[in-house]
């Protein structure tokens, strides 16, 4: 370790931000954020560091940029667009577009394509290896308040009858809330059954189900509304509090005073954006934040 870099450790605030390693040509190897820099950074240097990787980096740093931010959203945007503009060699999360689809329902199945009703998800081999999986529960119906299903080892081929039925019923967890939610209660009380019986390989399916009914409960239940709506947000930093108007997975206005934002909510709101590939991880960003980071809090505006 050089000098220079012995010295970047020593003046390191206790504040959010984000941090850039540099090696001896300029080159960014990595960019990370934290709400305490201070104890991130210097955790690098530490004597004993298990990664093999995180060894080699630490031993091609020449110099450490560091940019402080109000508080823990504005580092977590500030890390995003760094490394998409950046792309550093040793930074995996957010170096890649991601390939988005919509789920779409048609006579023939559950498919993935560019425009749809239900989504957009990141269109990848696990997204679509856990929406195939949905088929060994299939038919599934829906009869007094309760979903009936089965797991199969082999799915199951419908005949025209019985996939319109199953089409139904998806379409009806896809739209509505309540629906979705019984439905992953019933998934986990099959969980459970088949896991007193020690049928694991069972509970396992259904487990993984679970997980993919989640995740898709989340995006089209929490984030795709929470994305249509003006929202004020609240978020102490280390020094000041600030409130910011979000509206279409944009910040649209940042202020101390929660009066300032309050006055743009009598004008029109702006044209919604569409996410895309080029956004799609700053919106997703920004509403997981919201509700689930615990730094700050939606503040209530009637």
């Amino acid at each position: 370790m050089n000098d220079h870099v012995l010295e970047k450790l020593s003046q390191i605030k206790a504040h959010p931000g984000i941090y850039r390693m540099i090696d001896k040509n300029g080159f960014v190897l990595y960019i990370g954020k934290s709400k305490n820099l201070r104890s991130r950074v210097r955790s690098y240097f530490r004597p004993q560091i298990d990664s093999e990787k995180i060894q080699e980096m630490v031993s091609l740093i020449a110099d450490i940029k560091l940019v402080y931010t109000c508080n823990h959203l504005e580092a977590r945007l500030l890390e995003i667009k760094g490394i998409k503009s950046k792309k550093p060699i040793y930074n995996r999360q957010f170096n890649r577009t991601p390939a988005l689809a919509y789920l779409i329902l048609d006579d023939k199945g559950i498919h993935l394509q560019e425009e749809g009703e239900f989504g957009p998800f990141i269109n990848n081999a696990n997204f679509k290896s856990r929406l195939d999986r949905l088929e060994n529960l299939y038919p599934i119906r829906f009869k007094d308040g309760h979903y009936c299903f089965d797991y199969h080892v082999i799915a199951n081929r419908l005949n025209e009858l019985e996939w319109h039925e199953t089409r139904l019923v998806l379409e009806g967890i896809f739209q509505e809330e309540d629906k979705m939610a019984l439905f992953i209660n019933a998934l986990e009380e099959k969980m459970y059954q088949q896991s007193k019986q020690l049928l694991f390989e069972q509970a396992s399916y259904y487990r993984d189900v679970i997980g993919l009914m989640e995740h898709l409960n989340h995006r089209l239940f929490v984030l795709n509304p929470l994305y249509k709506k003006q929202l004020i947000y609240k978020e102490p930093g280390p020094e000041l509090t600030f409130y910011y108007l979000i509206y279409g997975g944009q910040i649209l206005s940042k202020s101390e005073s929660l009066d300032d934002l309050l006055a743009y909510l009598d004008q029109p709101a702006p044209a919604l954006l569409k996410i895309n590939e080029a956004n799609y991880e700053e919106v997703n960003l920004i509403y997981s934040h919201l509700r689930y980071a615990g730094d700050g809090e939606i503040v209530d505006i009637g």
